[in-house]
């Protein structure tokens, strides 16, 4: 014989029965009801109000019986969604799948569908976020089950099917690709409902050390898959937009990409993942390598870029600090003698922005021309003003993403003698002889952005 229905499980339906066919009649009272099959749904807050419905029969006693129920704590710490939302968006759904009157066939199918989420202890969130100025070759590239680089046509449809009106979007997105990743968090966990976008931030950033160009995170949305969720939708848009557009140009990505980006990914997380309130030299360098990505003005840009590459390779004492930092970057990522010199030109330029910056001072004319003559080289002189700016970041952009590429390179592949952070004594193991060669090999290659285009 299978097994009687809980209690509270058989109590809340017959309540829910009841409640449907009640508001059914004070819908048909208030003259939105029967609509229309192309409108069918009604929308609690357009269609109708609280006030209009409060007094409707079972309404309270069907929302008593659910707050009283054994999974009510732990949906209701999950933030967002009050009772009378789940119960009248129960209704609506469905009166919208019934004809004019509530089906008990319908009622049976989504009382067990709501059922089936009330008892659950995870929430499956979704997170999803617009990056523009990103042009991918394929329609999707996936990196792992749950989440995925898809085409624009792929993120309007995800906002038509998925988010229900629910949070304002665009009529006309800009040009761009979407990421969407999923995730599993406890629902009495509400700081982690909040918080399910360390995937999709770290994806994002090794789109960035991979890709030479403008990647720029566009509008974002977090929403609950469930026909019933205990989590409102919600939507961010990026803070402190530029009426232009910040300097370098789009990228387009295609699958061969996808290997280098996903190796990349996969050794960011935990960096992400981290809640540790204690310094974290990693976190920071990817905290300001990301924040230049929503900056115009081209010198807090190198400023930014500055501070995050003494995260990665600044000694703990302040003292020469500037020499010193000139001195480890060249050593490390200088695989010629010639580009060690433009290393220890370019690195000296950054700190000279940063310096002047931090300190309150600015630059004169003849300042900042010889800041990007050091940064761009040879190419100053091939180029207008107005795109000596944009050069100036990209050269000290590349030697910062080279530099997190090569950290994390030096964390997850780690070779006998050489360890990151640094050690108290690398300025006198830069003296040994042949130390060069074992540091510059564990660091790698340099990025290859000949492999990615840009448009």
């Amino acid at each position: 014989m299978p097994s009687q229905p809980p209690k509270e499980q058989d109590e809340l339906r017959q309540l829910g029965w009841s409640f449907v066919r009640s508001i059914t009649r004070r819908f048909v009272q208030m003259g939105i009801w029967p609509r229309p099959r192309a409108s069918r749904m009604l929308r609690y807050g357009q269609d109708f109000v609280f006030w209009d419905i409060r007094n409707v029969e079972h309404f309270e006693a069907f929302t008593i019986q659910m707050e009283q129920s054994s999974a009510a704590k732990r949906n209701l710490r999950a933030g967002g969604v009050g009772l009378n939302d789940i119960a009248t968006l129960f209704a609506c759904r469905v009166l919208a799948l019934s004809g004019d009157e509530p089906d008990e066939t319908i009622f049976e199918d989504q009382f067990e569908r709501f059922w089936r989420e009330w008892q659950t202890t995870d929430a499956r969130m979704r997170e999803v976020a617009l990056v523009e100025d990103l042009e991918l070759k394929v329609k999707e590239i996936r990196f792992d089950e749950s989440t995925s680089l898809r085409q624009m046509p792929d993120y309007q449809r995800f906002c038509s099917d998925h988010l229900d009106n629910q949070v304002e979007l665009r009529a006309e997105p800009p040009a761009g690709a979407v990421l969407v990743t999923d995730v599993c968090v406890p629902k009495e966990n509400g700081w982690a409902l909040l918080h399910t976008d360390d995937k999709l931030f770290s994806l994002l950033t090794a789109i960035r050390l991979h890709c030479p160009g403008r990647v720029l995170q566009g509008r974002r949305f977090q929403l609950q898959l469930s026909d019933y969720p205990v989590k409102e939708p919600q939507s961010w848009d990026r803070w402190g937009r530029p009426a232009f557009r910040p300097h370098g140009e789009g990228c387009i990505v295609g699958e061969a990409d996808a290997q280098r980006i996903q190796w990349l990914w996969q050794r960011l997380r935990r960096h992400y993942a981290s809640t540790s309130l204690s310094p974290n030299r990693m976190r920071v360098a990817l905290d300001r390598f990301d924040a230049t990505y929503d900056e115009y003005w081209w010198i807090t840009i190198i400023v930014d870029l500055t501070i995050a590459l003494e995260a990665l390779f600044g000694p703990p004492e302040t003292s020469e600090l500037s020499h010193r930092l000139k001195l480890r970057t060249a050593f490390l990522m200088g695989r010629t003698e010639d580009e060690a010199d433009s290393l220890f030109q370019q690195v000296g330029a950054m700190y000279d922005i940063r310096s002047r910056v931090v300190h309150g001072g600015s630059g004169t004319d003849k300042d900042i021309r010889k800041w990007i003559r050091r940064l761009v080289g040879d190419d100053f002189l091939k180029g207008s003003e107005l795109t000596q700016y944009p050069s100036a970041v990209a050269s000290a952009r590349r030697i910062v993403r080279r530099a997190l590429v090569g950290v994390v390179r030096l964390i997850s592949e780690p070779t006998s003698g050489v360890e990151w952070p640094l050690p108290h004594d690398f300025d006198r193991q830069m003296a040994a002889p042949h130390a060069k060669n074992k540091w510059v090999e564990a660091f790698g290659d340099p990025i290859q952005e000949d492999s990615v285009q840009q448009g």
